[in-house]
């Protein structure tokens, strides 16, 4: 991981190397937006190789898995976030608790994610059914 992460702050250093010598510093505001969109493109890259990284953890530490009940059911389930840095992609396996029904994407727990909680399931039915009506309205008006 740590030599992935040194090759993507090497391409972004000579990224920003060769903007700056064939733009020159004639549009400082140019060349402050290229190097900002190529810093976040580098640190979503960074983040997806970290997460990448710690599922692989999990799935490989049989032990931990043992410990916690947890019987791998499929690996690589692709995710999507939105983040500050933009669109952050990245897989993750899915377990199941043995002797229960329960499923878990750990990797979702580890960050602090759940896929869809209670609260925000009833905070989006209650916006679309609002949206839903205010459409109507408008429609109708």
């Amino acid at each position: 991981m740590e030599h992935i992460i040194q090759q993507i702050a090497l391409q972004l250093a000579k990224n920003i190397t060769e903007k700056s010598l064939e733009g020159g510093l004639s549009d400082l505001d140019a060349l402050a937006s290229d190097v900002l969109a190529d810093c976040k493109s580098a640190a979503r890259e960074i983040v997806e190789v970290i997460v990448a990284e710690m599922n692989t953890q999990i799935r490989e530490d049989k032990s931990f898995r043992k410990d916690n009940g947890l019987i791998l059911k499929e690996k690589d389930r692709p995710r999507t976030l939105l983040t500050e840095l933009g669109e952050i992609t990245f897989k993750r396996d899915y377990f199941k608790l043995r002797n229960s029904n329960i499923y878990e994407y750990i990797l979702d727990e580890v960050w602090g994610y759940e896929e869809f909680p209670p609260c925000f399931q009833l905070a989006a039915r209650w916006a679309f059914a609002f949206l839903f009506h205010i459409g109507v309205l408008f429609f109708l008006c």
